[in-house]
C-alpha cells in the first residue's frame, strides 16, 4: 500500500491524469487509479467524490450525466482546458521530485 500522505498527494494528479485520457465516471476512477498502481493506490469513494467537487468548483473539469440502457444514472466527468493547464503544472512539479529522488537513489547517487 502506499503511505496516507503520499497517496492523499497523487489523488488530484492521478484524477486530472486519467480524465485527460478519456471521459468517465467516479467508480471507474476508483478502477483505473488501482490498476495502474497494482494495487497500490486504494482510492475510496469518500475521498474521491469530495475531491471531484473542488476540482469542479475550481473549473478543472466539469460533470455531465449519462443514463445508460436499464442501468442507473452516472455522472461523468471531464478535463476543462484550464484542468489541461493544471495538470501540466502537475506534471512538472512530479517530473522534478522524480528527479531528486533519481538522482538520490540512482546507480552512481549523486551527494550535495
Amino acid at each position: 500500500m502506499i503511505p496516507k500522505a503520499l497517496g492523499a498527494a497523487s489523488v488530484r494528479p492521478i484524477i486530472l491524469s486519467i480524465l485527460a485520457r478519456q471521459e468517465t465516471y467516479g467508480y471507474q476512477i476508483i478502477q483505473y487509479a488501482k490498476q495502474l498502481s497494482n494495487g497500490s493506490h486504494d482510492l475510496q469513494p469518500g475521498i474521491l467524490y469530495p475531491i471531484l467537487r473542488r476540482l469542479e468548483n475550481d473549473g478543472l473539469i466539469e460533470s455531465y450525466w449519462v443514463q445508460p440502457a436499464n442501468e442507473r444514472k452516472r455522472r461523468y466527468y471531464r478535463l476543462t482546458e484550464k484542468g489541461k493547464g493544471a495538470l501540466e503544472v502537475e506534471k512538472l512539479e512530479w517530473l522534478k521530485m522524480h528527479d531528486a529522488f533519481t538522482r538520490l537513489w540512482g546507480p552512481e547517487p549523486c551527494l550535495i
